[in-house]
């Protein structure tokens, strides 16, 4: 009679085969749901911008410069227009998406914040006013666009 020790070559493979099946599964929603989660606080970010922005643009602390939307990447203004005076910091304004990501503001100093775009790469997401984050799917979020041709 022999004395079988252990777990047959079969068993193994079949083991790892059943695991490598569960992660396979698990993982694209586990980084949908990171994705998702990201989209939101940067949803906030944009939230925090515009009430931050609008009520320094009604006492008159803050005004818009230039002709187009102001862009913030990685807490830097890369764009021509710029918000110039007090009550908002730039420098704080940061993706939890992508670092790479950039914050379009679209807003006058009459009616103040008008809209807040998140690019990351070819991806535009809708940020402020209202964005409907309870979707199936992080592309449901999206914006289809043209891609940013910027720095």
């Amino acid at each position: 009679m022999k004395n079988n020790k252990g777990f047959s070559v079969l068993e193994l493979i079949t083991t790892i085969a059943i695991i490598v099946i569960i992660f396979g599964v698990i993982l694209p929603a586990f980084t949908r749901n990171i994705k998702r989660a990201r989209v939101s606080a940067d949803t906030q970010t944009a939230s925090e911008m515009a009430t931050s922005i609008n009520a320094s643009l009604a006492y008159e602390t803050l005004e818009f410069t230039g002709s187009g939307p102001v862009m913030i990447k990685n807490g830097t203004v890369v764009s021509d227009s710029k918000l110039i005076g007090s009550g908002f910091e730039e420098k704080f304004v940061r993706s939890k998406v992508d670092k790479d990501a950039i914050f379009v503001i679209y807003g006058d100093n009459v009616n103040g914040v008008e809209r807040i775009v998140l690019i990351n790469g070819h991806d535009e997401y809708d940020c402020w006013p209202g964005t409907d984050l309870s979707a199936t799917t992080i592309e449901d979020t999206m914006v289809p666009t043209t891609a940013y041709t910027g720095d």
